[in-house]
């Protein structure tokens, strides 16, 4: 399973990328061609990036409800315990 620090790694590592490759870019297109294709490529990367955010937030969101769940069965086998300590 993918774990959020995985992800966040990977993001930051996609970033640095992203700019390496945004400053290699401008330097190669030059023109309306040059600058159509670039168009699509950043289009194409910033999308990515919407998706990957989004599954981002959802992880964190699933995150947010194993750690009630976890709680929940935590207090579920105090009680159990108390209520079997007073048979």
């Amino acid at each position: 399973m993918v774990t959020f620090e995985f992800i966040k790694q990977n993001l930051e590592k996609a970033e640095r990328e992203y700019e390496g490759a945004k400053e290699v870019l401008n330097k190669f297109t030059e023109g309306w061609e040059g600058q159509r294709l670039k168009e699509l490529l950043l289009g194409d990367i910033d999308r990515h990036r919407e998706e990957f955010n989004y599954l981002t937030k959802k992880e964190e969101g699933l995150k947010g409800k194993m750690d009630s769940w976890e709680y929940e069965l935590k207090e579920w086998n105090k009680k159990s315990r108390e209520f079997n300590e007073e048979k």
